[in-house]
């Protein structure tokens, strides 16, 4: 991950580049500065409830006993992610600690996001453009600066995109084990996220048989087992009988209220579809793979009554 964002700075020496690492360098200190303040809410306290002590002073013993008791109760009635695990030991430290690495993640995530879209240091608009969509066009009306949600959304955005970079990478792909590691740190990490990338996956895998890697399907085992894994608790049956709903109605109205960028882009494919001299460009498998794992997310998102977070 550090190797070709250190090639990138080294590309990027004139104004663009300093444009480029600006507004990224920016973007990152005011989510540091943003979650750094952000006291705990909603979520962040229904996980601290049995380490109120420790986290609060009041005990000085680890709470071993505590911690595992907190995570046998979510497994039960909510769920087993990676992400909640990690984000009740992250309660345990300064607070700061977390708050920091969530908000450097958050410029990593704008720095994938800009690999993934091919933008580089002289694309300026579109980078801005890319760093105002992740502010303000993404379905977060929800607590979003809630540390918890943090861990679940912001971080694995990350992994996310970490994997679907090393997916599409031209140079080299990473080893089998290290490919099989991350998938399953995803599918660990978050259904919302792994079952669209699974997706994603298995249709390049159809579309594109002659790419396929034995690290490309690690990838995809990867993914796999996570989600196997998560859903033996029984928490995330809980959650999604109790959540789910079609209403067709409810769905279209969730759908342009809280996913515009998905719903500018499928306008914008519209629009080059029916540009005989553009159409081409609609049938690139990667663009295929990604609107794909974006439509499966975003269906998620739509059919489940839990708030927009997930998309």
């Amino acid at each position: 991950l550090l190797m070709p964002c250190m090639k990138d700075m080294m590309l990027c020496k004139n104004n663009d580049g300093c444009w480029f690492w600006g507004v990224i360098v920016l973007f990152t200190i005011a989510h540091v500065l943003i979650y750094s303040f952000m006291p705990y809410v909603t979520d962040d306290y229904w996980y601290m409830y049995y380490l109120y002590d420790y986290c609060k002073g009041l005990d000085t013993s680890f709470p071993m006993d505590d911690l595992l008791n907190c995570w046998q109760i979510h497994y039960l009635n909510d769920n087993v992610r990676l992400s909640n695990i990690v984000f009740t030991l992250a309660l345990l430290v300064p607070k700061i600690i977390p708050s920091i690495i969530t908000g450097v993640l958050v410029g990593v995530s704008l720095w994938l996001s800009s690999k993934l879209c091919m933008i580089d240091c002289r694309n300026r608009l579109l980078l801005v453009a890319l760093a105002f969509v992740f502010s303000f066009m993404l379905p977060w009306y929800e607590q979003m600066f809630s540390l918890c949600f943090a861990f679940n959304y912001i971080w694995a955005t990350v992994i996310a995109l970490l994997l679907v970079y090393l997916f599409f990478s031209e140079s080299k792909q990473p080893n089998v084990v290290l490919s099989l590691f991350l998938g399953l740190l995803m599918g660990w990490w978050h259904e919302g996220f792994a079952v669209p990338l699974l997706g994603g996956f298995v249709a390049f895998f159809i579309l594109n048989r002659r790419e396929i890697s034995i690290s490309r399907v690690a990838m995809a085992v990867g993914l796999f087992i996570g989600l196997i894994w998560l859903a033996t608790s029984p928490g995330v049956w809980k959650r999604y009988e109790t959540s789910a709903y079609i209403d067709v109605f409810i769905i279209l109205k969730k759908f342009v209220q809280y996913h515009i960028p998905l719903l500018i882009l499928l306008v914008t494919m519209f629009l080059i579809a029916i540009d005989k001299k553009k159409r081409a460009m609609l049938a690139d498998v990667r663009l295929i793979v990604y609107v794909l794992i974006c439509l499966i997310g975003v269906l998620i998102s739509l059919c489940i009554n839990i708030g927009p977070r997930t998309g």
